[in-house]
């Protein structure tokens, strides 16, 4: 088979410059609607009388309506005749008289009309793919109908996978085998069938169909028809393409033998057909009127025609040397009429342009005839074009040379570098070029790539390019060239300018990112900026080295300092939006893949990108852009600030994709951010090998992933988190983080929030890598199986744990797990409560009371048994480089990490300074105590030694607590107050 069983829903591809137009029905039966949807249950059809409660049944549908008739709405998705697990051949979806079935609807819309549908956009695919090794297993028939008559229609499909080499009429037809039946089938793609007999569809027993805007491409028939046979059959066909398909006889058509009447073939278009004994485009014993039609490169080997009755062909182009036919007004080339190796769209030189009947018109709707067709083409395309319809099933739209690549909107560069500007053309050459800049001709700029060294600011202007072919000229649309003399440039919405102020400011950010001079800045007012103003989902802004991105600007400034404040982790997020939402609005699966997208740019630190919001990307493609909804860095290592990543969605990293990349993150809010794809994960980062991702002050909030790291997923490479909040996000596995392989990962003064996982790890999964967790907070995170951490070996790998001076709480028992022996969790300094295990070290402490200040708070309380409760040979450093004892110099809140010299257990220390003894003594000697005084009512007061209240002494302290060696000796008449 050619792929999976189950998984065949993104299996299949439409393939080949042949595309479907849509007709709508002029009938509409809305009364008797049934909706199917491949996502839906395989519920009772006869309640599927809607979107919102549509069935997988897609057989079960078309039953339902056997009585009443109707309509089967059925939306993008694949589609088996038999339901997993059964693999019976000889089960194929039937259809009936008086049902439609309308395929192309969005199966994500539950408000989809019939004008929502879009076959050749949402892809329905009738599958006899239901086996497991290759074609021998697959169903005889992908569809069959018997007795059917012009009420039963089939109308926006793809038919596949059909293998009719079974016995009796199991030999025919693979994808549709009809008998006695004239169905309607509009709009169908019949691709990679195969039968003894009509590999795609077979006829048989006087039947009748009408096909319009079909294609029939890669079907094989071990005997007759490899795309189409008739036995004892007519057949009507317009605007219907046979490519690629093979016979031993007949390889698009075999028209066997008619009953009483003939096929007539229609602006259709045979080539690269392949007949191995007789017949590459037709081989027929019957009668064939053939008009309007293309007949090219279909003999390989065997005759095109291959005709024992009568073929008549008139206004039809034919290959050189083709025989078998008989009638007027034909004609015969020696080269291709079309403009590709890959598709039947003519080219404008082409000999069928203009070129059939004279009589031939278009009406609204059937009877159709030679001279009257309908409106349209095989591509939805107009049927006239030029006064006079081609030949063929795709009318010809454009000129006979076509530009196809050429720079739009503004090419800019900065002053002093070279122009470049190149256009590509298609059609009959050769071809001459001329250049032009403001309508005056450039002098030697004779070539399709224009050429400007050394710019100066006087080269800015407008230029377009004059393309000369064989039959015409073609202009390029206009190219606007700017060379930019300025060190920074300004961009706003519906600026028209050249940038060099506000007031003069540009509109299109990209331009003025491509501007922009070394060591440059682009400052960006308020305003959303999309990547393309089209629908490229391709489309997305790229960074550059040495030019920096500003955004949140009102569009006054002249200062930096001027600026709003914007930093998102603070609430304080741009005004500047870069958005992906380039479709409907109500959808994101027209959105540009990346927002922001730096493919192998080499991007390093100079390039910054400073005061933006990044949303609505959709990175969930199955080729190249499968990570990065919000942003996507491949070997590219830019500085990310005061940015909040939103409602982006990918495969695999849906805020931000990492791979081969050393970003260096500061005070980013990554927010609501999806990851869709099982296997891995990352709901707002997903990093990627050999990089060393650097995070400071980046808060994870409400990010989701199918698999692993709702948060962050880091595999095989590096990262440093500090100062980080990971809170609300969920997973299957490692609801904050998930880590996965031997680099190291550190995560320092970052708290861990009430995180999720529906599996393993709900703040942390660590598969077979090495984690550091020194000075951080966890609280109230959940999972089945470690509920604050998963910590488990792979193979010969172990995953190592280090966590030190954290603070632990609120998990429930089993909060910790080690899946076995060779998998270490080392942790010293700690504090957590009585149900959390797996932390054994005499420095760890286990309280019963919260720590905290308050619920859900995780600043600590005044009498937190955490405060300078951690490693006492911890100190702070400035040089980045963080460790077990080499602290960042401030705590979460950006407050002093060690306070009252020794630091706390957590991610944030208590600021009080706490008065503590250094010997033992009596309270009212000031030696004693670290403040070098007598502690006041206003202290906090740790006794760490014993001390002796004086006979009649009143003593004074805030709050008290003792460690493990303070005590505290009273005397006659003394007293201790505690409190203001």
């Amino acid at each position: 088979m050619n792929f999976a069983r189950f998984p065949k829903r993104n299996a299949f591809r439409w393939v080949g410059a042949v595309g479907l137009c849509l007709l709508l029905t002029t009938l509409t039966l809305a009364q008797n609607i049934r909706y199917v949807n491949a996502l839906a249950s395989y519920a009772n059809p006869a309640s599927a009388t809607s979107w919102a409660t549509a069935t997988s049944n897609l057989q079960g549908a078309i039953n339902s309506l056997s009585a009443t008739g109707g309509q089967v709405w059925v939306a993008d998705g694949v589609y088996f005749p038999v339901p997993a697990p059964s693999f019976d051949r000889s089960v194929s979806f039937t259809l009936l008289n008086g049902v439609e079935l309308y395929g192309g609807f969005p199966n994500n819309n539950p408000g989809a009309t019939m004008s929502d549908r879009q076959p050749f956009r949402w892809r329905t695919i009738l599958s006899g793919d239901i086996g497991a090794i290759d074609v021998v297993d697959n169903s005889y028939h992908v569809l069959t109908g018997v007795g059917l008559n012009n009420t039963a229609v089939l109308d926006g499909f793809a038919i596949a996978g059909g293998s009719a080499d079974g016995p009796g009429t199991d030999r025919f037809g693979g994808g549709l085998y009809i008998r006695n039946s004239s169905p309607i089938v509009r709009n169908c793609r019949f691709r990679n069938n195969s039968a003894t007999s009509g590999g795609g569809l077979n006829n048989d027993d006087k039947s009748n169909p009408l096909l319009i805007n079909c294609a029939f491409e890669n079907n094989r028939a071990a005997n007759v028809g490899g795309g189409m046979a008739n036995t004892v059959s007519n057949a009507t066909l317009i605007n219907c393409s046979f490519v690629n398909n093979t016979a031993s006889a007949g390889a698009g058509l075999a028209n066997n033998s008619n009953n009483g009447g003939s096929t007539q073939l229609t602006n259709c278009t045979f080539w690269a057909n392949v007949g191995f004994a007789i017949g590459g485009a037709i081989s027929n014993s019957g009668t064939v009127g053939l008009s309007n039609s293309i007949l090219w490169n279909n003999n390989r080997g065997a005759t095109a025609i291959g005709n024992s009755g009568t073929l008549v062909a008139t206004y039809c182009l034919i290959e050189n040397g083709a025989t078998g036919y008989t009638g007027t007004n034909n004609l015969t080339a020696t080269v291709s009429p079309f403009a590709s190796t890959s598709g039947v769209a003519l080219n404008g030189c082409s000999l069928a342009v203009n070129a059939a009947n004279p009589a031939s018109t278009t009406v609204n709707s059937p009877p159709y005839s030679a001279t009257a067709l309908p409106t349209t083409d095989l591509l939805g395309n107009p049927r006239f074009s030029d006064g006079r319809i081609d030949m063929g099933a795709i009318e010809y739209q454009g000129p006979s040379v076509v530009i196809t690549s050429q720079p739009s909107g503004v090419l800019a560069a900065c002053q002093g570098t070279t122009v470049t500007a190149a256009v590509s053309v298609s059609g009959v050459g050769p071809f001459a070029y001329q250049w032009f800049r403001n309508g005056t001709v450039v002098s030697g700029a004779t070539s399709a790539t224009l050429s400007v060294p050394n710019a100066q600011s006087t080269a800015s202007g407008t230029y377009s390019l004059s393309v000369t072919g064989a039959c015409l000229s073609v202009t390029t649309i206009p190219i606007n060239v700017l060379v930019n003399p300025f060190s920074r440039l300004y961009i706003k919405p519906g600026g028209t300018g050249n940038g060099s102020s506000w007031n003069t400011a540009l509109s299109d950010l990209q331009v003025g990112i491509n501007a922009s001079c070394p060591n440059g800045q682009v400052w960006v007012a308020a305003g959303t900026y999309r990547p393309t103003s089209g629908h490229d989902r391709t489309a997305s802004f790229s960074l550059r080295n040495q030019v920096s991105l500003l955004g949140g600007f009102v569009g006054t400034e002249t200062l930096l300092s001027q600026r709003p404040p914007v930093n998102p982790v603070n609430a304080q997020p741009s005004s500047s939006t870069l958005s992906g939402e380039i479709g409907d609005p109500n959808s994101l699966t027209d959105n540009s893949y990346n927002v922001v997208r730096n493919n192998t740019d080499w991007l390093d630190n100079t390039a910054v990108l400073d005061g933006f919001v990044i949303t609505s990307g959709n990175g969930s493609s199955d080729t190249d852009f499968i990570g990065g909804g919000g942003m996507y860095n491949l070997v590219s290592n830019p500085v990310v600030q005061n940015c909040l990543f939103a409602n982006n969605i990918s495969n695999l990293g849906g805020g931000l994709y990492n791979s081969s990349a050393n970003p260096v993150l500061t005070n980013c809010l990554f927010r609501a951010n999806r990851a869709t794809k099982a296997a891995y994960g990352g709901g707002g980062i997903y990093n990627y090998g050999g990089n060393q991702a650097t995070m400071t002050n980046c808060v994870f909030l409400s990010n989701t992933a199918v698999g692993g790291g709702g948060g962050v997923y880091n595999t095989l490479g590096s990262s440093q988190c500090v100062g980080c909040w990971l809170q609300d996000n969920q997973a299957a596995e490692g609801g904050g983080f998930y880590q996965y392989g031997v680099p190291t990962t550190k995560f320092v003064n970052s708290v861990f929030l009430n995180n999720r996982a529906t599996s393993n790890g709900g703040a942390i999964y660590n598969q077979y890598g090495q984690i550091q967790l020194i000075n951080s907070t966890f609280l109230s995170n959940s999972a089945t199986v470690g509920r604050w951490l998963s910590n488990t070996s792979e193979g010969d790998s172990n995953g190592q744990a280090l966590v030190v001076n954290c603070l632990i709480w609120g998990h429930a028992p089993g909060s910790v797990y080690v899946s076995d022996a060779t998998s270490t969790i080392t942790s010293s300094y700690c504090l957590f409560d009585p149900s959390t295990n797996g932390l054994n070290s005499p420095t760890n402490l286990t309280a019963v009371g919260s720590p905290f200040a308050s619920t859900g708070s995780v600043v600590l309380s005044a009498n937190s048994p955490a405060i300078n409760a951690g490693n006492p040979a911890s100190v702070t450093t400035n040089d980045g480089l963080y460790s077990a004892t080499s602290l960042p110099p401030t705590d979460f809140l950006g407050n002093p990490r060690i306070v009252s010299g020794q630091v706390d257990i957590g991610a944030i220390e208590y600021q009080q300074v706490i008065a503590f003894t250094v010997k033992t003594g009596s309270w009212d000697d000031p030696t004693v105590w670290s403040v070098n005084r007598v502690p006041t009512a206003a202290d906090a007061v740790e006794l760490r030694h014993m001390v002796s209240l004086p006979p009649s002494y009143t003593a004074q302290a805030g709050s008290l607590r003792y460690k493990a060696t303070g005590r505290l000796k009273t005397s006659a008449e003394s007293l201790l107050r505690i409190g203001l």
